[in-house]
C-alpha cells in the first residue's frame, strides 16, 4: 500500500509537466524518481513508475522519450529479478503494441523495445518453450518468450518483412503464422524460386531442433504450392525430414552434397544446414574446424 502511494505521488508531480507539454523534463523526472527507488532497492516501485511513464509518454506521442524509459523499464525488471508472469507479459505486450500504433515513424523504437524484452526473457525457460526433437546431439539456444517473438513476427508481417518473419515465428514455435509468412514471402518470388520459400521455413524450424513443426510447415506449404511438380528443394526437404527422423547422419551429408547447386541459390540455407548438422548429429561446422586448426598452429 505504501509503495503504491509513493508511486502515485511521483506520478502526480510528473503529470503537471506532461499537461504543460514539458515532455523532456517529464522524462528526466521519471528517471530521477526511478533512481531514487533503485537506490533503496525498491525495484517494485521503480518498475511500476516506469511502466506508467512509458505509457504516459506514448499517449503524448513522445516516442523517443518513451523508448528511453522503455529500455530502463526492461533493465529494472532484470535488476529486480522480476518474474515473467502474465501481468508482466501483458504490460510488455501492451507497450509494444502502442509503439506499433504509430506505424513506420517508430520502427527503430519498436525494434529496440521488443528486442530488449526478448533478450531479457531468455533467462526464463517454461513449459511454453517450443519442444525439441528427442536425441539431439547439440544444444539449442532458447530464443526468448514465444509470446514476444510472435508479437515481433506480427509486426514484421505488417511491414512486409516476410522473410524475417519466417525466422522469428520459427523461433517462437508458431507454425500457422510461419506458414502464413512463407506464403507471403513466396508471393513475391518467381515460380522458379518458390521452393526457396519452403526450404527456408523448414530449415528455420529445424535450426530450433523442432522436427515436428518442420514437418507440419512442410506439409502445409508443399500441398498448397507444389501439388504436382516437385521442385529440387521440395524433394530435398522431404528427404531431409526423413533423414533426421531416422537419425541417418551419413545420408545427411550425402543430401547436402547432392543438392548443393540448388541450396547455393540462397547462401543462408547452407548456414542453416551447418546449425542443423550440429544440433542433430553433433557435426561441427566446417568454419569451426578450420578455426580450431589455425588456433592449434598459432598456439
Amino acid at each position: 500500500m505504501a509503495k503504491r502511494v509513493r508511486v502515485e505521488a511521483c506520478q502526480e508531480k510528473v503529470q503537471k509537466l506532461l499537461d504543460e507539454g514539458e515532455f523532456y523534463t517529464a522524462q528526466q523526472m521519471y528517471q530521477t524518481f526511478t533512481f531514487r527507488f533503485v537506490k533503496r532497492k525498491d525495484y517494485e516501485s521503480a518498475v511500476a513508475l516506469l511502466r506508467i511513464g512509458v505509457n504516459a509518454l506514448l499517449d503524448h506521442n513522445q516516442y523517443h522519450s518513451a523508448s528511453e524509459l522503455g529500455s530502463l523499464y526492461i533493465k529494472q525488471l532484470d535488476a529486480g529479478d522480476r518474474a515473467l508472469d502474465d501481468e508482466t507479459a501483458n504490460n510488455i505486450s501492451s507497450i509494444f503494441e502502442k509503439f506499433c500504433q504509430a506505424g513506420e515513424t517508430t520502427l527503430q523504437e519498436q525494434n529496440k523495445f521488443i528486442r530488449e524484452a526478448i533478450t531479457w526473457s531468455r533467462k526464463f525457460r517454461s513449459d511454453a518453450t517450443p519442444q525439441t526433437h528427442p536425441g539431439l546431439k547439440g544444444t539449442v539456444a532458447y530464443k526468448g518468450c514465444p509470446r514476444f517473438l510472435v508479437l515481433y513476427g506480427d509486426a514484421l508481417m505488417r511491414r512486409g518483412e516476410y522473410a524475417a518473419a519466417q525466422e522469428v515465428y520459427a523461433q517462437g514455435g508458431h507454425v500457422d503464422k510461419a506458414v502464413g509468412a512463407t506464403f507471403k514471402f513466396a508471393s513475391g518470388l518467381p515460380q522458379s524460386d518458390l521452393d526457396l520459400a519452403l526450404c527456408r521455413q523448414v530449415l528455420f524450424f529445424l535450426s530450433e531442433g523442432n522436427l515436428k513443426l518442420a514437418n507440419a510447415a512442410f506439409s502445409a506449404v508443399d500441398e498448397a504450392l507444389f501439388p504436382a511438380y516437385k521442385a529440387p528443394l521440395v524433394n530435398f526437404c522431404k528427404f531431409l525430414l526423413l533423414t533426421l527422423e531416422y537419425h541417418a547422419g551419413d545420408l545427411f551429408a550425402s543430401l547436402r552434397t547432392r543438392y548443393r547447386p540448388s541450396l547455393e541459390r540462397d547462401p543462408a540455407l547452407m548456414k542453416q544446414l551447418d546449425k542443423i548438422g550440429h544440433i542433430f548429429y553433433g557435426i561441427k561446422p566446417q568454419g569451426d574446424m578450420i578455426s580450431n586448426l589455425l588456433s592449434s598452429f598459432l598456439a
